[in-house]
Formats: structure tokens, C-alpha cells, sequence
């Protein structure tokens, strides 16, 4: 089989993608060699030492000199490097959502896409699914899909109470912060909008923010001075809303009993599953799906070379 005739392989593994990846591979492979089968292919980018599901460099490799080989070889473990380091914040926030988004109704710790989760308390020492959160404030949070349409962002009045809201992309850069040092402490509202939305916000839209990623986090911090003050928090923390844009302006009830996806894995922390799992596995969901912000490109061009 030749490079070219990957293309048309629907039935491979990663199929949409692969199709540009064969694109570049015909350029790199001298004619002179061809392959019988996709086994024997696969065989050829092993021994080559490929990086991507469609041998980007592999079949090309093998057939170079020893010298030229191992310095391509050794290229190739630095990219490998580089890759790992660079699209670990998405696989870790992914597997991450996953875990939080394991339930069908809002709890303390979990809650459906588009949900907060509530904490009425501290948060517990046990608690793992992400990087220890202080213990200075009661904590909520919401996994938001801004693909299907942008969310209005409800805050209550905090009364002159500390509280910060911080809403991340999927590479866990800051793309809002809202509450008491930036907006204040008043009631308002504020427009999430994913990276391909281009439309106009209502007119009792505070401010819009973009979010470079299709999937956000939104995460609010109220403070409590101790248990004693955990009513009081907890009542700020339940005015933190999220609303479609298409429901807002009309009565909008959440969701219940909203179907857990599959791959909501809760048998190990986000951590443990990343370790057990393979670049391809790890990447596979994400390499055809994720945006690229400013200061990403540069990382972007260079794995595609």
C-alpha cells in the first residue's frame, strides 16, 4: 500500500485525520518502495520510529542511511518530548471533566456538563479529581460546553463578600475573572461564548468573554471565616447561575436525570489514568478537535513539519 492510497481507508483508525497525514507522508516516501498491506505499513513506521497514527516520518526514516537515521530518530524522541509536555493541559482537563461530570444531578464534587457542583463545607482532604483547592471558601464549579451555543453567567449580589469566579480553557489559561477585585460585588450578568461564536449579547450583558476552547470550567470561591459562616457562603454560592443563551430572558430550569457519558471514568484519579494510558489513546480524542490560541502556534507548526 502506498501513502496515497491511505487516504481512502475510511475503516482506519482516526480516519479524519489520517487523511492529512497521508497527504504530507506521499511528499516523503521515494516511489520506488511500496507496501502490500496496512500491517506491513504499520510494521515500516515502527522501525522508523513514527510519532502519529500515519507514520508521518516513519516509512521515510527507515530507508536512510544509519547515520542520518539515528539522527532523525533522535529528533523524533525530542518532538516526542515536547509533544507530551505540550498537549498534557488538554488530556489532563479532559479526563479531568470526565470524572466531575460523572452524575446525573449537581452534588458537592460532581454535576452534568453545563452544572454546578455545590460545596456546603470545606472542601475534604480525600478529595482528589483535582489539584487540592484552598480552605479558606466554600468552592463550586461547572464543566461548560460553549460548542452548541454560548452560556450567560449569573452572579448574585455577595453583599461586600469576597469572591472570586475564574473560568479556564482547556489549555487552563484564564480567559475570565470576575467577583470582588475585577467586577465588584453587585448582581450581574456575563456571556461565556466558545471560539467560532460570532453574535450579539443581550443588552443586560456586564461584559462578553471568548474562551479560545470549545469545553470551559468555570469556578467560583466564595469566602467562609469557618464552619460557622458555611450558611451564609452557601447561600451566595447557590445564585451562581448558568443559562443557555437560548433560554435566557425565559423561565430556564436545568436539566435532571441527565445521562452519565461513558467515558466519565471514576475507577482512579485523573492522574493515575493518564499514567496508564498510551500517547494514542491519550491524544486520540483530542487531536482533531482542540483550538489553537496565540501562543500555542509556534508548538502547532512545528509538529506539523
Amino acid at each position: 500500500m502506498k501513502a496515497a492510497d491511505l487516504r481512502n481507508k475510511s475503516a482506519l483508525p482516526g480516519s479524519g485525520c489520517l487523511k492529512q497525514e497521508a497527504e504530507d507522508l506521499e511528499s516523503r516516501i521515494p516511489p520506488r518502495r511500496s507496501y502490500e498491506n496496512t500491517a506491513e505499513f504499520s510494521e515500516v513506521c515502527q522501525d522508523g520510529g513514527a510519532l502519529c497514527p500515519a507514520g508521518r516520518y516513519g516509512a521515510a526514516v527507515c530507508q536512510l542511511p544509519e547515520g542520518r537515521r539515528k539522527s532523525q530518530e533522535e529528533d523524533a524522541y525530542v518532538l516526542g518530548m515536547e509533544s507530551y509536555v505540550y498537549g498534557f493541559p488538554l488530556v489532563i482537563m479532559d479526563v479531568s471533566k470526565g470524572a466531575l461530570t460523572a452524575a446525573s444531578s449537581p452534588g458537592e464534587y460532581t454535576a452534568p456538563m453545563n452544572q454546578f457542583a455545590r460545596m456546603t463545607h470545606y472542601v475534604s482532604p480525600d478529595f482528589k479529581t483535582v489539584v487540592r483547592v484552598s480552605l479558606n471558601g466554600l468552592w463550586s464549579w461547572a464543566c461548560g460546553d460553549l460548542g452548541p451555543e454560548p452560556f450567560v453567567f449569573s452572579v448574585p449580589d455577595s453583599h461586600g463578600r469576597y469572591y472570586v469566579t475564574q473560568a479556564t480553557n482547556m489549555w487552563t489559561d484564564d480567559f475570565a475573572s470576575i467577583g470582588y477585585r475585577t467586577t465588584g460585588t453587585g448582581p450581574g450578568n456575563f456571556l461565556f461564548v466558545g471560539p467560532k461564536w460570532n453574535g450579539t449579547a443581550p443588552p443586560d450583558v456586564k461584559e462578553t468573554y471568548r474562551a479560545a476552547t470549545r469545553y470551559v470550567w468555570v469556578i467560583n470561591q466564595v469566602m467562609a471565616k469557618g464552619p460557622k459562616d458555611f450558611a451564609a457562603a452557601f447561600e451566595i454560592s447557590k445564585g451562581f447561575k448558568l443559562t443557555p443563551l437560548s433560554g435566557w430572558g425565559k423561565p430556564y430550569t436545568p436539566p435532571t436525570n441527565v445521562p452519565v457519558e461513558p467515558s466519565g471514568d471514576v475507577s482512579k484519579d485523573p492522574f493515575d489514568l493518564i499514567d496508564d494510558m498510551d500517547a494514542a489513546r491519550s491524544l486520540s480524542g483530542l487531536r482533531c478537535s482542540w483550538s489553537t490560541i496565540r501562543h500555542t502556534q509556534p508548538m502547532d507548526r512545528r509538529l506539523r513539519k
